[in-house]
Order: C-alpha cells, then structure tokens, then sequence
C-alpha cells in the first residue's frame, strides 16, 4: 500500500452496512413485487422456497460483501469536486452494467430462463445499481487529509 487510500474506515463500514441494508430492502420489494410473475414462470430453474430457506445465511452474506466491495470502489474512484449525485448515478450506471450486463450476457446461452426474465433482471438490476451509487455518494465521507 502507497498510503494513498481515500477511504475513511468508519465512515466505510456504516456505509457498508447502511448499502447492504438498502439492497437488501430494495431486493425484497423488487423481488416480491414486481419480478414475482417472472419467478413463478421460471420457477422450474429455480431452488424451491425450502432449500432458499435453508441457505438464505449465503444471501446475507452476498449483501454485505457486494456492499462492503461496492463503497470501496466508489471511495477509490470519486472526485470531492464533482456533486455527489451525479457522481453516484454515474458509478451505479457503470457497476450495474459491469454486473449486470455481463451476468445476465454470461448467463444466456446456459441457463434457459425466459427473456423476459433476462430483461426485467437485468432493468431491476441497473434501478438497484443507480439506487446504491446515490445512497453510498450521499454516505461517503472522504479521508481527512
């Protein structure tokens, strides 16, 4: 290491949790409400509610880990000079088409979902991504100098 980290630990870890807290409220509205037809139509690819019940501990740590990786990257790439949100609608932009975009164009040619599944995912996705580069510009508090 440099010394050259922008990142205010304290500051990253409430960021991390309040991100994973977001996402995970934002999944389960998003997943329960307006992706829930698309599930149920796909439902034959998909675990039952059983077995997500028994390694639901994975989705928890999914959202941390996502968030804690997530504030780093934007605390590693803002610029103070610029408005946060702009900053934090461009950086979700670009990690929802980084994750997203090459998930679900990874994912096509293997898994037989229907493409409406495909795109709602991957919309759902991107409103996701923008939502938590806002929340996690608005959090994010640079490193005194």
């Amino acid at each position: 290491m440099t010394g050259n980290c922008k990142c205010n630990v304290k500051n990253w870890l409430v960021s991390t949790l309040v991100v994973a807290a977001v996402y995970f409220g934002l999944d389960w509205v998003i997943n329960n409400n307006f992706m829930a037809g698309v599930f149920e139509a796909n439902s034959q690819y998909l675990r039952g509610p059983e077995q997500i019940a028994v390694m639901q501990k994975w989705v928890y740590a999914y959202y941390l880990v996502f968030a804690a990786l997530f504030t780093c990257l934007y605390a590693v790439g803002h610029d103070s000079q610029k408005p946060k949100f702009t900053q934090g609608v461009r950086f979700g932009v670009f990690i929802g088409f980084f994750y997203w975009g090459t998930t679900i164009l990874g994912m096509y040619p293997y898994v037989p979902w229907t493409n409406d599944f495909y795109v709602k995912w991957f919309v759902w996705g991107m409103v996701d991504a923008v939502v938590l580069g806002v929340v996690t510009a608005l959090l994010h508090k640079p490193k005194a100098a």
